[in-house]
């Protein structure tokens, strides 16, 4: 990750330093999260902060030399920057990689995802001929999409138990 870049999200983050973190965890990208709350309110709050700082970064990537190269993203608990080739669709060729490596071939997959942006790690197996089902578990409008989609009615991990208990029931 350009470090220019770094240097600037650091800096935009600094009056939001009670409610906003830089996840140093994270090797490949940039990520900004929220600290989370138990008081709705002060999560409400948090998520406005990130949509203030994600359009703030948006500005910054366009007006780099690195432009054609990053992607800033907006999920439910963060902002990330990552690089258009990194994402959910490598980790999906990854995990293609790894199962043809154990000659294991399953029949379907599934992908659970909170974010619009999680769709394309289901596009990777459609685009590939696989069967698969991607079951949203997000509070953003979906898409619709050409391949299989459940989108369960709890958010999160209640909606993910919820979507693979399905699943499993067909």
């Amino acid at each position: 990750m350009p470090a220019k870049i770094a240097t600037e999200a650091k800096k935009i983050i600094q009056p939001y330093l009670d409610s906003i973190f830089y996840d140093k965890s994270k090797e490949t990208m940039i990520s900004i999260e929220i600290k989370g709350s138990e008081d709705s309110e002060e999560v409400k709050k948090q998520k406005q902060m990130l949509i203030l700082i994600a359009e703030q970064l948006k500005k910054i990537v366009q007006d780099s030399e690195f432009s054609e190269f990053l992607d800033v993203d907006l999920t439910e608990i963060a902002v990330d920057v990552q690089f258009k080739s990194q994402g959910k669709k490598l980790s999906s060729r990854h995990i293609l990689g790894w199962l043809k490596g154990k000659n294991i071939k399953p029949s379907s997959y599934i992908v659970v995802g909170d974010s619009p942006s999680d769709v394309e790690a289901a596009e990777e197996f459609f685009h590939q001929d696989y069967d698969v089902t991607f079951g949203y578990v997000g509070t953003k409008d979906l898409p619709k999409q050409p391949f299989k989609t459940k989108t369960a009615s709890e958010f999160f991990d209640k909606g993910t138990v919820e979507i693979l208990d399905e699943i499993v029931q067909d």
